[in-house]
């Protein structure tokens, strides 16, 4: 992590891989974000998303269309890419304290993974 004098932004750095049944052994990424921890658009590379987003909500980036309840949880993640067979679509849920119980990703309505997450009373 570094921080910026000028404009208090945080850059993270995002890393991620894949299984060895994966063609994509990694991805590497960065993002920026302000002061309340809220995501900022890296605007020289993608000039056509927002600045900002409605209520510290991501609604799109160049990969995926987010969804988020009253609560401002992401609710729906949809790849805009559209692959053969259809997109991914994935679903997450939560419990009355906000933590995610249950996460679902399909593919035309085919259920290809499902997780459910237990938390210690």
């Amino acid at each position: 992590m570094a921080f910026m004098d000028i404009r208090y932004l945080k850059i993270m750095m995002v890393r991620a891989g894949l299984s060895a049944r994966s063609s994509m052994t990694s991805r590497n990424g960065t993002y920026t974000t302000d002061t309340a921890g809220n995501r900022v658009a890296d605007r020289e590379q993608y000039p056509a998303l927002p600045a900002m987003w409605r209520d510290n909500r991501i609604g799109e980036d160049v990969a995926y269309f987010y969804h988020h309840d009253a609560h401002g949880r992401l609710t729906e993640k949809d790849e805009r890419q559209i692959r053969d067979g259809g997109g991914y679509v994935h679903h997450y849920h939560y419990d009355n304290q906000h933590r995610l119980v249950h996460y679902r990703r399909e593919q035309q309505g085919i259920t290809l993974l499902e997780s459910r997450y237990l938390y210690d009373p």
